[in-house]
């Protein structure tokens, strides 16, 4: 792996680990988490080759701290139905590519 991909995985793995931890723990979410890990890092890095204090780069990274925030507060069933359409909506994006 390139140093780069070494750097985002490493991300990918805190992030992931963050969201766990913000969740209370729960068992069998891994993907779910993982999945949502990969969306922060990609709107983050997004909002990064934006101009710092953009109004495009704010957006982006105030919807990353409302997914953050949300997740923490979220109920089970409530958290089962967003993983649901988490997954649906990443496995219809990646068909596509």
């Amino acid at each position: 792996m390139t140093r780069e991909r070494n750097e985002r995985f490493a991300r990918l793995c805190r992030r992931a680990c963050e969201i766990y931890e913000a969740e209370g723990r729960p068992h069998g979410r891994q993907d779910v988490h993982w999945l949502l890990a990969i969306q922060q890092i990609d709107a983050e890095d997004k909002a990064a080759e934006e101009a710092p204090g953009s109004p495009i780069a704010d957006a982006i990274l105030s919807r990353a701290v409302q997914a953050m925030e949300h997740i923490a507060t979220e109920s089970t069933e409530q958290s089962e139905k967003a993983d649901r359409r988490l997954l649906t909506g990443y496995k219809v994006r990646s068909s596509r590519r």
